[in-house]
């Protein structure tokens, strides 16, 4: 409950497991704070569906008008990431109230919710805040501006006044009060000013009240921003399974600038670790280099081996290199999964991405690569393995440069509704 980053489903179902079993006993569990605004709602939700006490314990974890949206969309059983829409429940008339009271003793409410306005809007549709507009004011008000977009100067406004007429230094003032905020717009600013050095300087001044995760991913941004590279590569927030590529408009840096942000963040992190507990003797395994840190679980899946995106891996010695697939038929949930059937495939490339052959249910030998495909399996009420071996050094051998293993249902259900399914 305690974690700075976003839970995997798994570690989700751990919790509601555990609300639900020691509901009468929860209070001594609970941490004092909950950082992690995604967890937050998600744990606040379960405590509200099986806690008497509930209200209490939620109501001191709840600070922001964006933590009580999160809520309503955890108890609608909604995203709380925020990243896709959510259908609000019908809320009880109890359920309106609490919902209203910690709205009402949120600070300044108003340009919080005008971040997510659509689906306030949508939600004041089933929270009716006009009813009890003499017992929560401030919140009737902030619905009031929202819905009949009333004039109403935000902190983001401001800021964005400021960069249209070129004012970087008074925008940096500005974002002095939101660290976070002026991690993330770093890069803008530096390309957008032309007094650099002034930046950074404003930067340090705030650069400790900046989170662990969002320094490292800056860091990780301007080490490389000095090369100019064709395509924006980037993961949308709750899209983890696609990744979008466009062509990259934006200029480089030149290197003095971006040495100088990494040895300014480097500075920071090295500081701020060292002023924590020692860990005392530590063996930190070379391999570790080639693996990349992943900095949220939200994405995170049960698996034999999980890996972030990005990581590479050594082959071990030998010649063959073999792809398998697992999986089962089943029930999950109470629901029969019915025939499933989930084809294992390899496809090979040059080093132009220029399609040379596939290895699949329909081409089960390949004489040229001595690829070879285990069999078809149609079914699988016990459980089945496909498995691909491909000859490595006839793949070289034939300028075989990429080799892509791809999995397809077959019976078109989802990989999540199966009782087991690996590829590796």
């Amino acid at each position: 409950m305690s974690a700075k980053a976003s839970l995997s489903e798994d570690d989700k179902a751990d919790l509601s497991w555990f609300v639900e079993n020691y509901f009468n006993d929860l209070k001594r569990f609970l941490p004092d704070y909950i950082s992690h605004k995604e967890n937050l709602a998600y744990i606040s939700g379960l405590l509200l569906k099986h806690t008497e006490e509930a209200t209490e314990i939620v109501s001191s974890y709840i600070k922001t008008a964006t933590d009580v949206l999160r809520l309503a969309t955890a108890l609608s059983e909604g995203d709380v990431s925020l990243s896709s829409n959510t259908k609000f429940k019908s809320f009880k008339r109890s359920e309106r109230r609490f919902l209203l009271g910690l709205l009402e003793h949120c600070n300044a409410p108003t340009e919080d919710m005008l971040r997510h306005k659509k689906r306030w809007i949508r939600l004041g549709e089933r929270l009716l805040p006009s009813e009890y507009k003499h017992r929560y004011p401030k919140t009737c008000e902030a619905f009031d501006i929202i819905r009949n977009d009333k004039p109403y100067e935000t902190f983001n406004r401001t800021l964005e006044k400021y960069l249209e007429n070129g004012e970087f230094s008074k925008a940096a003032d500005h974002l002095e009060k939101r660290p976070g905020e002026f991690a993330r717009r770093l890069d803008h600013f530096l390309r957008s000013s032309d007094d650099s050095q002034t930046i950074l300087k404003k930067f340090e001044t705030v650069i400790d009240q900046v989170s662990t995760n969002v320094l490292l991913q800056i860091l990780a941004h301007f080490k490389d921003r000095d090369i100019q590279s064709e395509l924006r590569v980037f993961f949308p927030k709750g899209e983890v399974a696609k990744t979008y590529a466009i062509p990259n408009e934006v200029e480089p840096f030149n290197s003095e600038i971006c040495i100088k942000v990494v040895e300014l963040i480097k500075g920071a992190l090295i500081k701020r670790f060292g002023e924590l507990e020692p860990l005392g003797d530590v063996y930190i395994d070379p391999a570790l280099k080639d693996y990349t840190i992943p900095l949220a679980q939200r994405a995170a899946s049960k698996s034999l081996k999980s890996l972030a995106r990005g990581s590479r891996l050594d082959i071990p010695e030998g010649d063959t290199i073999r792809f398998f697939l697992w999986w089962k038929e089943g029930i999950v949930d109470d629901v029969e999964t019915g025939r499933v059937d989930v084809d294992l495939s390899a496809v090979i490339y040059d080093e132009n991405w220029g399609y040379q052959e596939h290895i699949s249910y329909t081409n089960l030998k390949s004489e040229k690569f001595r690829s070879y495909h285990s069999g078809d399996i149609t079914s699988a009420p016990n459980g089945a393995c496909e498995f691909i071996d491909i000859d490595i050094p006839s793949a070289l051998e034939h300028n075989a440069r990429y080799i892509v293993m791809s999995l397809n249902s077959y019976t078109s259900q989802s990989y999540c509704n199966f009782p087991e399914c690996y590829g590796g």
